[in-house]
């Protein structure tokens, strides 16, 4: 190794090992110590320069630090006026859609002389064909259903008499029960039996 650059390492090395003055008793790091042979002072420059370089870095590693956690907190910031307006477009959504609707079944009130007559909502109503026309699941949409409406028009034949009046001696008869089919993405059915 060269001498110049031995001197220069060791002196990088001596930024680790501390000193106090005898005559002020400040602390201080042997890289600032000024080497002196026989009252003649030797500077080397690139140590200084290595140790301006050093204090550099360290003020812009200080200063990256301040600048990260500026960002981090503008990001908190942004995070929560983010939730805010989610908060405000769904309050906001939820509000027209509830006036959309409102306005839906007064229109459809005005068409429909069947369900709305009855205190039935329209969009509890399922359209099954045979043997009656309709279901309606009452309370179906407001989670919770209160009863089950069959709704059909005059009976045609007596094929279509027959399996009514066949519907409705098994509802009065109690002759029931609950399955719960559930068809998955895959086709795959389950059946889950009440009792």
């Amino acid at each position: 190794m060269e001498f110049d650059k031995f001197i220069i390492a060791f002196y990088q090395e001596q930024q680790h090992i501390f000193g106090i003055c005898p005559c002020c008793t400040n602390v201080f790091q042997l890289s600032e110590c000024a080497i002196s042979v026989k009252g003649k002072k030797i500077t080397i420059p690139e140590v200084k320069e290595i140790t301006n370089l050093q204090n550099q870095v360290a003020r812009l590693e200080e200063r990256i630090g301040d600048l990260d956690g500026k960002l981090y907190d503008q990001q908190d910031k942004y995070t929560e006026l983010e939730q805010e307006i989610k908060d405000m477009e769904s309050h906001v959504t939820k509000r027209y859609r509830n006036a959309g609707r409102k306005q839906a079944l007064k229109q459809i009130s005005k068409v429909d002389k069947v369900f709305t007559k009855r205190n039935i909502d329209p969009r509890d109503i399922r359209l099954i064909f045979n043997p009656v026309e309709y279901v309606a699941f009452n309370g179906l949409t407001e989670q919770e259903v209160q009863s089950i409406s069959f709704v059909t028009k005059q009976m045609q034949n007596s094929r279509q008499e027959i399996a009514i009046n066949s519907l409705e001696k098994t509802i009065k008869s109690g002759n029931l029960e609950f399955v719960i089919i559930r068809i998955d993405e895959n086709g795959q059915i389950t059946y889950k039996r009440e009792d």
